[in-house]
């Protein structure tokens, strides 16, 4: 083996010890997303039909603490996939989504892009729309399903001309986000007690998410007409994290693991019962007194600073109106 091969070799070994959490956790999540495909695999849908699924399972940081959360666009096989998600679901150890929630129920892929914008546009919608762009794996029907998410991004991109424009989509992911932030102090206010562990993935979790797509956009807003949209849709078949790997690797920016270690250090955290239990018992006027908390706090400053560092120091090499339009 050649000296550097060897090198490159236990590089790779230290680096996966050290973010061994993350490992474990695209391997546990890539396992129960072919499990639930072969799965479904069995059910004889038609083609009219596809199913995603999204959460901590399509951003690969699942756990046996994580729950199942998925998007049926097409109504046609709606009852038969209802029944067997949940099977599959209680079949794999993973938690049912809520039966009042934006998730049981099938969707047209007209009714996600009808309306944006709108009075009509309701909130399952919007979230269903942005989940497909932000995060999301196939288990059924994957041919089908690219085509639709293109459909939406197509939506977006070209909303006013032949010539791609990322800023429609830039401010309803924006919306979505702030949403999803006021929604989680709606939480706070009905659920008091799960208030923490809403806290903590929010401000890891959620901002992966949030950061996952909207650095793709910063970064095709500095391609080429001519490539952009279609870079852009290449890059939104991956996780939310190999985004940001993938837009800091096209920055030459060799920050990444700063982001990697935070991320690991909230996944050992969260995928532990004690670990949830400690948060799901804590008051929210004892929260600096949680060690835990704190520590995950912490954390959550390392994510946010090191994104926002990347953000202005890379912000030449993208459309000067981009962080312009990110905050007005």
């Amino acid at each position: 083996m050649r000296r550097d091969a060897a090198v490159e070799t236990n590089t790779d070994r230290g680096a996966q010890r050290r973010h061994r959490h993350l490992e474990q956790a695209r391997l546990f999540s890539l396992q129960k997303i072919d499990d639930i495909r072969q799965r479904l695999g069995t059910l004889d849908l038609d083609n009219t039909t596809s199913v995603a699924v999204v959460g901590s399972l399509a951003r690969l940081e699942a756990s046996s603490q994580s729950d199942i959360d998925f998007i049926i666009l097409g109504k046609t096989n709606e009852e038969k996939l209802l029944t067997a998600l949940s099977k599959i679901a209680r079949d794999l150890g993973l938690s049912i989504p809520n039966p009042h929630g934006v998730f049981n129920k099938a969707t047209e892929l007209v009714d996600l892009i009808a309306n944006i914008g709108t009075a009509g546009d309701t909130y399952e919608n919007v979230s269903k729309r942005l989940l497909l762009l932000l995060e999301h794996a196939s288990v059924a029907n994957a041919d089908l399903l690219k085509s639709q998410v293109s459909t939406i991004a197509h939506t977006y991109v070209f909303s006013r001309s032949e010539q791609p424009s990322f800023t429609f989509l830039l401010n309803d992911a924006i919306r979505y986000f702030r949403t999803v932030c006021v929604n989680n102090e709606s939480s706070f206010r009905e659920e008091k007690e799960k208030w923490a562990l809403r806290n903590v993935k929010l401000k890891h979790s959620r901002i992966i998410m949030h950061c996952g797509l909207l650095l793709v956009l910063a970064c095709a807003s500095g391609k080429r007409e001519s490539e952009a949209y279609d870079w852009f849709l290449r890059a939104i078949e991956l996780p939310p994290l190999d985004r940001i790997r993938f837009v800091f690797e096209e920055c030459r920016d060799r920050n990444f693991h700063i982001i990697e270690e935070a991320y690991d250090f909230f996944l050992e955290m969260i995928s532990s019962s004690e670990v949830r239990l400690s948060l799901s018992r804590l008051p929210y006027e004892d929260r600096h007194l949680n060690i835990t908390f704190l520590s995950l706090e912490n954390t959550s400053r390392k994510l946010t600073s090191e994104l926002y560092r990347f953000l202005h120091e890379n912000s030449g090499m993208w459309s000067p109106r981009f962080l312009t339009r990110l905050i007005f």
